[in-house]
């Protein structure tokens, strides 16, 4: 949970420090980082090797 309210709070930060370019880019970046998770999170599924914590 407080790794949602950092990038919330960080998302905040860059809307109001950068305007909307750097908001679009934060959010881009924390787009491909939650598609790269996926893809590893589903591959391990997939290859049986899935570490819970």
């Amino acid at each position: 949970i407080h790794i949602f309210t950092a990038r919330r709070e960080a998302r905040n930060h860059a809307w109001l420090s950068g305007g909307k370019r750097l908001f679009s880019l934060f959010n881009l970046a924390n787009g491909i980082l939650w598609l790269l998770l996926m893809l590893v999170f589903l591959k391990d599924k997939r290859t049986g090797n899935l570490q819970t914590v």
